[in-house]
């Protein structure tokens, strides 16, 4: 309905209007109106119902399961899936009994929509045989598939007896974190495959109303919020299925529209809205300490940072939380414009200003809880240095900044068609 709904931070739209409460839309990938410009590529162009002096109404329901799938070729049986999307629309006068009776002057449009899925998700990964978490080398190969010597770095890299690490040798926050790799159950190189299943779900609001003063004086008056609540169960590349993220998302776009009639084909429109976008992004593990339960010794203890921290091992799946988490923003555009059309002979004239104000605020907590990393340096085998606690590298940010960015854009334009 002219507001530009392009999300500032990540240029992706920033609310998306329900199925039914579109009248028409119109995609323009060149050529289009310099009031458009701004940006280069294409242009969705995107026009919301209106009431009329009728009461009207629809619902809708689809829906998607997995009654005639067939099990994909590496699942070891048929994933869920459960998708429902429905709503309903109803508009029609604004009608008040007794009170106020808005017909051929007040219109409403009111629009919900509920879209929620369920479907599986299948990891392949590498975890730790059953040997290997004993401290027995003599079936591990490296990483050019060849059998492993493993050597003790604290005596002059002399072989272990046997290929084997004794138990006393064991790191205690090794031994913690070695119950949360799952035991191999599939054969060869990837062997361990997870299930899990994605969570997705949202419910959108519109709500739209249109007044008529008289023949040249008119109002239109529309806000959308949409709530979307999601999950990530296989985040930072983590096909354990056991260290996903949650998102909490809501977007919102508001806007007023006040148009003009000079004359029948001169007329001014004038607008002003915003968009809005907050979202705050976790793990699963979240608010819980797991570097204290494991033994850790230097993560962070800020209770809004709490949670696992990311322990890596060459060759072998991640277990932990991404480390950029929690993820937290609030983006705000505040946008003002006037145009005018003029239609003269000919000609179809438009020219116009426009004023946007983007507020951005992002803390930025990257990396608090710790990432640990295990590889081949110290015994020949990572699996190994990660059983007797010897680390390549440790890193960890020491508290966290606070940003905020804010931005002017102006602009103004004149278009002869």
């Amino acid at each position: 309905d002219g507001f530009n709904n392009r999300n500032p931070r990540g240029a992706a739209a920033q609310a998306r209007p329900n199925l039914n409460a579109m009248q028409e839309f119109k995609m323009e990938v060149s050529g289009f109106s310099a009031e458009y410009g701004r940006m280069a590529g294409g242009i969705m162009n995107m026009v919301l119902r209106s009431g009329t002096n009728q009461f009207h109404g629809d619902v809708f329901y689809y829906v998607r399961n997995n009654l005639i799938d067939s099990r994909s070729y590496f699942d070891p049986e048929k994933l869920k899936l459960n998708r429902h999307n429905f709503g309903a629309t109803f508009h029609g006068p604004v009608y008040i009994p007794k009170l106020y009776n808005g017909r051929s002057r007040t219109f409403f449009m009111y629009s919900w929509e509920r879209y929620h899925q369920l479907v599986g998700l299948t990891g392949l990964s590498h975890v730790p045989t059953p040997l290997e978490r004993q401290g027995n080398f003599t079936q591990s190969l490296n990483q050019l598939g060849k059998p492993v010597n493993v050597t003790d770095p604290l005596n002059s890299n002399q072989p272990f007896p046997n290929n084997q690490i004794p138990a006393s040798r064991y790191n205690p926050v090794s031994v913690n974190l070695l119950p949360y790799y799952p035991l191999p159950n599939r054969p060869g190189n990837y062997n361990y495959i997870s299930t899990t299943n994605d969570k997705d779900t949202w419910d959108s609001h519109i709500i739209k109303i249109d007044h008529r003063f008289n023949e040249n004086n008119s109002v239109s008056y529309r806000y959308q919020v949409r709530f979307n609540d999601t999950s990530n169960p296989f985040a930072g590349e983590n096909y354990l299925g056991n260290f996903g993220n949650l998102v909490d998302d809501k977007r919102s776009i508001m806007g007023l529209d006040y148009t003009h009639l000079f004359t029948p084909t001169f007329l001014m429109e004038f607008r002003t809205g915003f968009s809005r976008n907050t979202e705050y992004d976790s793990t699963v593990w979240a608010g819980r300490d797991m570097a204290k339960e494991l033994g850790f010794v230097g993560s962070t203890t800020d209770p809004d940072l709490l949670g696992f921290p990311r322990v890596t091992m060459t060759d072998y799946a991640t277990i932990g939380s991404t480390a950029n988490m929690p993820v937290e923003f609030h983006v705000t555009d505040i946008q003002n414009g006037v145009k005018f059309t003029w239609v003269k002979s000919r000609h179809n004239m438009k020219w116009g200003f426009d004023l946007s104000r983007v507020r951005f605020n992002q803390p930025y907590f990257n990396n608090n809880r710790g990432t640990f990393n295990f590889q081949d340096r110290w015994t020949g085998h990572s699996m190994a240095d990660f059983l007797l606690g010897m680390l390549q590298s440790a890193t960890r940010n020491v508290g966290w900044s606070r940003n905020y960015m804010r931005a002017w854009s102006m602009g103004a334009y004149f278009n002869d068609d």
